[in-house]
């Protein structure tokens, strides 16, 4: 349920900036303060969720090996 809610966070955000293009919204140097943090959210719940032990804040690398990881595990596609 955290993760739906995490999900629907970042939705809200974007939705209060109707006139941004995604382009605009995901620009690295312009992405509003409140997509940002809802983003960052997401990222805590999600890291959770899938396996990690802890939040894995800017590590990006580690954080798609947690989520592929689970998606073999759930998919029985594990070596």
């Amino acid at each position: 349920m955290a993760l739906i809610e995490a999900g629907r966070g970042v939705l809200a955000a974007r939705s209060s900036h109707p006139s941004q293009s995604l382009a605009d919204l995901y620009d690295p140097d312009y992405m509003p303060a409140d997509l940002r943090a809802a983003h960052r959210e997401l990222d805590k719940v999600a890291d959770l969720a899938f396996g990690a032990e802890r939040w894995l804040k800017d590590d990006d690398d580690a954080r798609l090996k947690i989520l592929f990881d689970s998606y073999a595990r759930m998919t029985g596609e594990r070596d």
